[in-house]
């Protein structure tokens, strides 16, 4: 495994623990970074992922492993404190209503993730010939 694969691969391992998931490496966690590494590089016609688009890959990889593991597992399995108290991107806050349910709070937070950095993606993206 490359020097750029393990920095991702430990990044959201540590997130995965702030979450209360099991941050074993399963087929599951290789299988959604491969392919969220693999869509990154599709997208902007890439043979290799930029250091800079790292933490989109981390993001949106973060987001289809909780959602998976909430398919399993139940809401209950996620810490949602971690997705509660806010979402900070740059100079952009995103807080959540404590009022609302832990699923919905999880669903929220995995719907922002799937199009996290898609503007990046465009800075990044090539034209196909």
């Amino acid at each position: 495994m490359d020097e750029q694969r393990t920095r991702i691969n430990e990044k959201i391992g540590d997130l995965l623990t702030d979450y209360g998931i099991d941050t074993s490496n399963t087929p599951m966690f290789d299988f959604v970074v491969d392919s969220t590494i693999q869509e990154i590089l599709n997208f902007c016609a890439l043979t290799k992922l930029p250091a800079e688009l790292e933490h989109v890959v981390i993001r949106r990889a973060l987001g289809q492993i909780i959602l998976f593991n909430v398919q399993i597992n139940g809401t209950d399995s996620i810490n949602a404190d971690m997705i509660v108290k806010s979402i900070t991107e740059g100079d952009t806050s995103i807080s959540y209503d404590n009022r609302l349910d832990k699923g919905m709070l999880i669903f929220a937070y995995v719907e922002e993730s799937k199009k996290y950095g898609q503007d990046e993606l465009y800075s990044f993206r090539k034209m196909r010939w």
